[in-house]
């Protein structure tokens, strides 16, 4: 339906290529470029930053918005990751879907190209 609604689906340009560097356990960070599709496909690459040489990992899947569509789940294999959407970002929340808090938060944020 053509519905007048202000989600963020509707009414952001959210398809596009989004990088940042996330923490990482045991590296000096996961550099992540994510490129979301608008057929419902993404495709994602992950470099585990001073891990070298098997240190790249791609992943592409589906994704799917939550019922309010402000949230993509990516799905891939059996697991999942959750991005909340915002302007020219994407968010990377915890299994819970909820927003990543402490020290780090501003490290989960992957920025639109």
């Amino acid at each position: 339906s053509m519905a007048n609604t202000n989600t963020t689906r509707n009414t952001m340009a959210y398809t596009g290529t989004y990088r940042g560097t996330i923490p990482c356990a045991d590296c000096s960070g996961i550099d992540v470029v994510l490129t979301i599709n608008n057929d419902g496909t993404y495709t994602r690459r992950m470099t585990y930053v001073g891990k070298e040489p098997n240190n790249v990992f791609d992943t592409n899947g589906k994704y799917t918005w939550n019922a309010s569509e402000e949230k993509l789940t990516l799905q891939e294999g059996s697991g999942s990751d959750m991005y909340k959407v915002e302007k020219d970002r994407l968010v990377m929340l915890d299994t819970s879907g909820n927003l990543i808090t402490g020290d780090l938060s501003d490290m989960y944020i992957l920025r639109k190209d």
